[in-house]
């Protein structure tokens, strides 16, 4: 309805009639105020979960949320790494299931929790749902006391049945699992991957680090090695970098035809074939330099979206401010694709990069549009700086969705500190994330934790609206 009152008119009579000689007077259209509306299109805390937004992960864990995943049904799953059960032994892989209104599944393990590979000292890293319902975690098995030796860890790979309870029919040998240790070196998955295959079936890929090189472990449905892939099942490239620790998450992402690509913490990407073969048509010889540190990295389509933190080096000729959050996408040669975001690379804008923000984590929607999620940081007026959570949503093409948030500026992004002072970090903690899904609502699943001091926190998750 348009905002002023409709002038009246004088209803025409059947039968003709002499008009009034006097003039009417003139029409002076008169302005209502309008109540104040807001339509956000995604991008708030979702007080139906948990307790006003966010639920705490029972504390049996220790460290922050490395992972989440999101099931059909809406329940969010979360992996860490059991509490230490001795001096320098974690206590095995953690996985909790959270309901959709995030309270914990009862119906999950014991009390909604399942700890696998206890008695191994594993670390978990990574959790993927199969297709039938069934859950994959991951990360590394100690074989050793200590940590970080020689010989001292290997892939890891296990699966759950929907219960909670360890899937015996995973890996051979009735173990539920799949372990190996190709290079004698440190092994470790930190990403897992479950690609739809002809004919209704999927893959299991699995990212992360042989030794000081780029590997991928493709499994089978049964979780034994894809023996036409790479040599046993496992893929790798040499990164000639001896320095390489494993301090830093490393990422995988693999496309609907089998390509995986993994981002080391030498900043760079390896790409491979999906016969498990390097690459090389991919950037130069197999690998690509970045020059910003990857904190997500996702297939879209054949091509790949890597999300995370500029430093000081321009990006694609495009300037930033230190500790600015970059996203950008690669073609399957590896070159960094134009049509998106600006030049190539969507950057972050100056309201945040100023205040030693990051792009910790990424996912993409079934339409192709990027949600990220993040830190900001801000100083309070007594100069007391304070950590909270940044999320945002990028269209498939990379350009801010201008709709986003509950105060939409246009940026796309969600800002602490700025747009929501009421959960910038959640009850006056300091905030971490480290990964993000989206459930099939649309809704963005954020797993991280909340610092209490510089040496306490408790691990959380948050939900946040999609529309």
């Amino acid at each position: 309805m348009w905002p002023f009152a409709a002038c009246s008119r004088t209803a025409r009579r059947s039968s003709p009639a002499r008009r009034p000689a006097t003039r009417p007077a003139a029409f002076r259209p008169r302005f209502e105020s309008l109540e104040a509306r807001e339509n956000p299109a995604g991008g708030l805390l979702d007080t139906t979960f948990g307790a006003g937004g966010f639920a705490a992960v029972p504390r049996i864990d220790t460290g922050i949320v490395n992972a989440v995943a999101a099931q059909p049904d809406g329940k969010v799953l979360t992996v860490g790494t059991a509490l230490a059960t001795a001096p320098n032994k974690p206590g095995g892989i953690s996985v909790t299931r959270l309901n959709a209104d995030g309270t914990p599944d009862a119906t999950f393990g014991t009390n909604g929790t399942a700890v696998l590979g206890a008695a191994k000292s594993m670390y978990g890293y990574a959790v993927a749902v199969q297709p039938d319902g069934k859950i994959l975690a991951a990360g590394v098995a100690y074989t050793r006391t200590g940590f970080w030796s020689v010989s001292d860890s290997e892939f890891a790979v296990g699966r759950l049945n929907a219960d909670g309870t360890l899937d015996r029919t995973f890996g051979g040998a009735n173990t539920g699992w799949w372990e190996s240790n190709p290079t004698k070196g440190d092994e470790i998955v930190w990403k897992l991957a479950v690609v739809p295959s002809a004919g209704g079936g999927f893959s299991i890929y699995a990212g992360g680090q042989a030794g000081t090189a780029a590997a991928v472990v493709k499994l089978t449905a049964a979780g034994r090695p894809d023996p036409t892939y790479g040599v046993g099942g496992v893929a790798q490239q040499a990164t000639n970098d001896p320095s390489l620790s494993g301090s830093t998450r490393w990422q995988l992402a693999v496309t609907p035809s089998g390509r995986a690509v993994v981002y080391t913490e030498s900043k760079k990407l390896y790409g491979f074939t999906p016969s498990g073969q390097a690459d090389t048509g991919f950037g130069t010889g197999g690998a690509v330099s970045v020059s910003f540190n990857v904190g997500g990295l996702v297939a879209q389509g054949e091509s790949v979206v890597a999300a995370g933190t500029q430093i000081t080096t321009p990006v694609n000729g495009v300037t930033t401010t230190p500790a600015y959050g970059v996203v950008t996408r690669y073609t399957p040669a590896g070159a960094v694709d134009t049509t998106f975001g600006t030049n190539g690379v969507f950057v972050g804008p100056s309201a945040v990069g100023t205040q030693a923000s990051r792009f910790t984590g990424l996912a993409v929607a079934g339409d192709g549009s990027l949600v990220i999620v993040g830190t900001a940081q801000r100083k309070d007026d007594a100069g007391v700086v304070h950590r909270g959570f940044l999320r945002g949503r990028l269209t498939a093409d990379g350009r801010p969705d201008a709709t986003f948030g509950p105060a939409p500026d246009g940026s796309g992004l969600v800002i602490p500190y700025d747009q929501d002072q009421g959960i910038q970090n959640i009850s006056g903690y300091n905030a971490d994330t480290s990964a993000v899904a989206i459930d099939s609502a649309g809704n963005i699943v954020v797993g991280g934790a909340q610092y209490v001091s510089s040496t306490v926190s408790r691990r959380v998750v948050l939900r946040f609206t999609g529309a």
